[in-house]
């Protein structure tokens, strides 16, 4: 692949000229999975795009794009999406104007355990509590940082504030999309098989649509599991259905949640959630392979069936 970055480099230096150097990065996207990009930056400016290649590599193996079509694609895109130079300076130097930007999200604790050391995370039962800022473009976010200890450090401020921060923020932030759970599946279904299939699987399984549950997420649907880390959230959705939650973590972006009495008649079990992690969420997406229960009487979350670990 460093191969691969360094021709799609040779190329982008013709087009580009002196005034930009360049570097070839492999980055952790989350539970071990590493994507190949190319850092472009301005002469001058700290700071610029991660351009990924994994897709271009892929596109070149089949024979469907040249590396100065590659390139000619990179330049085009990066001058749709150039880096967000004067919000970067922004959020790294000035606490008090972004701390109200801050957001929280979850992730796989084991799968994601060596990367946990950089950042500030809290424990919830298999999963790690983070936080982020999203980086906005002209179309809505261009990206999201990550908080950092070094960053923590950058603006002086405790673990413990910047957490306290995050919570105060989570319920003005993170506006709470619910959807049928059944138009969900289907959608899904008809993606990845097909129309044609699905048909004669709906035949085969005419419960399969049965399930009465809901599907819970942000409305950028994006890091929406983030849900799970709040108990008043989980409350609301309880109190609001009247009884306890089954909830299936579909994906870091996503959650499935259940009423309890409603659960034994579409069950999905742990070896179901470890199939759908497997074939359907991208690597870096999985969030877990337990099933768990939101108790509305003791207001607390837990694990209610333990699958193998990611």
């Amino acid at each position: 692949m460093e191969e691969f970055a360094e021709w799609i480099m040779d190329e982008l230096e013709k087009m580009l000229g002196e005034d930009y150097w360049m570097e070839y990065k492999e980055m952790e996207k989350g539970n071990g999975k590493i994507y190949h990009g190319i850092l472009i930056v301005k002469e001058a400016e700290d700071i610029g795009p991660l351009v990924y290649i994994d897709y271009y590599m892929k596109k070149y193996q089949e024979g469907s794009l040249t590396i100065p079509e590659i390139a000619s694609a990179i330049v085009y895109q990066i001058s749709q999406h150039p880096a967000p130079v004067s919000a970067m300076e922004r959020i790294q130097n000035h606490y008090e104007e972004i701390k109200g930007e801050i957001r929280t999200a979850v992730c796989n604790y084991v799968a994601n355990e060596a990367d946990l050391v950089y950042i500030p995370h809290k424990k919830l039962l298999d999963l790690a509590v983070f936080y982020y800022i999203p980086l906005k473009g002209k179309n809505g976010w261009d990206g999201v940082l990550r908080i950092s200890h070094k960053l923590l450090k950058n603006w002086d401020v405790s673990e413990e504030e910047m957490i306290k921060q995050a919570e105060a923020n989570f319920r003005r932030l993170e506006d709470c999309s619910v959807i049928s759970a059944r138009s969900f599946v289907e959608n899904m279904l008809i993606k990845y098989i097909g129309k044609r299939r699905y048909k004669m699987l709906k035949k085969k399984k005419p419960r399969l649509l049965d399930i009465k549950a809901r599907i819970v997420s942000n409305k950028e649907h994006y890091w929406g599991a983030c849900f799970l880390a709040n108990n008043s959230v989980l409350q609301c959705l309880a109190d609001s259905l009247q009884d306890d939650l089954i909830i299936i973590p579909l994906s870091v972006h996503e959650i499935i949640v259940q009423r309890r009495r409603d659960y034994n008649t579409v069950p999905v079990t742990t070896i179901d959630l470890e199939e759908i992690n497997k074939e359907e969420v991208a690597k870096e997406d999985r969030l877990s392979n337990n099933i768990y229960l939101f108790c509305r009487d003791r207001k607390e979350l837990m694990i209610y069936m333990e699958g193998d670990l990611l």
